[in-house]
């Protein structure tokens, strides 16, 4: 299975694959390493993606700004539609699971749209608090590892940065061209 193939069915868009967040019970119910994209509408190719970390919420995209603490409750009203790109629960792998879960090479990022969104895991870190990379003409926006801080990130450096990228959203215009 190639990375576009992947890309599509972790970014399926049919009923039955796409969770909703619909009621603070949702969002309290899931686990560490949780992560969850906010859209602004129905067309919005730029979500913020917030992480479920410990008994609340830290706001990863967009230039990750650190933001901790989000309330569950507040979390499915933060936009028209909050979306679980990652399930962290036992199996850390959500609605991921009947995916091939190959690392990314340099050169399939170099090839993956604008707007995808990534998740991200240093050699030897905790699975549970992943950084969450988005698809930006010229390389990546996230977490740059060698500053600590947000920014830009080269390609070639996000690949060596991070020893397990899997996609993890793809935005619908790209899919329905490719």
């Amino acid at each position: 299975m190639n990375h576009k193939e992947r890309a599509t069915c972790n970014a399926a868009t049919d009923a039955d694959a796409v969770r909703e967040l619909a009621t603070a019970a949702d969002a309290e119910a899931l686990a560490s390493g949780s992560l969850v994209a906010v859209f602004s509408s129905d067309t919005d190719e730029c979500p913020d993606v917030l992480l479920r970390y410990g008994t609340g919420w830290t706001e990863m995209l967009p230039g990750w700004s650190g933001t901790e603490g989000i309330p569950s409750d507040s979390v499915p009203g933060m936009g028209h539609r909050v979306v679980v790109l990652w399930d962290g629960g036992a199996d850390h792998r959500g609605r991921l699971d009947a995916m091939e879960q190959a690392t990314l090479a340099g050169s399939d990022l170099d090839s993956l749209p604008y707007g995808t969104l990534v998740r991200a895991v240093r050699p030897w870190a905790n699975p549970h608090w992943p950084n969450v990379l988005r698809r930006v003409r010229g390389g990546f926006e996230g977490l740059n590892p060698d500053q600590d801080a947000a920014g830009m990130i080269p390609t070639g450096a996000a690949a060596l940065y991070y020893g397990d990228l899997t996609v993890v959203w793809v935005p619908a215009a790209t899919k329905e061209t490719s």
